[in-house]
């Protein structure tokens, strides 16, 4: 019995390096521009407002600057829920978490996921994109976090 306890100790313990060593790994990885750009954000402080991100304007068509979009996380849902970026051409998104919780920003369909911790940004960098309808959502609130890209 004494044995048997030791062991899960054993267990626990190295399962929690293996853990702590992926998570290190991921933050490595924080600025990489690959295929598939997987990280956990920077925490730095989420701005205010922009001019693009009204509620008058549900969907962006126009960017920040120049081949960059803006959304926000305010209460696990995605503001705008809807973006439209030019088909065929490199882009970022900016992604403001004004949660205090974290959120997973995650698309299966253009292969992108980047975890953004609360209160802070993240820029994920996508394309060039075919034509079409992507899906977007937040891994840790895919009831309520939700939006669609449009590629056109």
């Amino acid at each position: 019995m004494k044995k048997d306890v030791s062991m899960k100790k054993i267990l626990f313990a190295a399962t929690v390096v293996i853990v702590a060593g992926a998570i290190v790994g991921i933050a490595i990885t924080n600025n990489a521009n690959t295929e598939n750009d997987i990280s956990i954000a920077q925490q730095e402080p989420a701005a205010g407002e922009s001019e693009t991100m009204t509620q008058e304007n549900p969907i962006q068509e126009m960017t920040v600057e120049e081949g960059v979009y803006e959304l926000r996380i305010k209460d696990h849902i995605f503001t705008p829920d809807e973006l439209r970026v030019p088909a065929g051409e490199k882009f970022k998104i900016v992604v403001y978490n004004d949660d205090p919780t974290p959120e997973e920003f995650e698309s299966d369909d253009f292969r992108r996921e980047k975890i953004i911790a609360g209160n802070s940004k993240a820029t994920i960098n996508v394309g060039p994109l075919e034509p079409g309808k992507y899906h977007f959502f937040g891994e840790f609130n895919l009831d309520k976090a939700n939006g669609y890209l449009y590629a056109e």
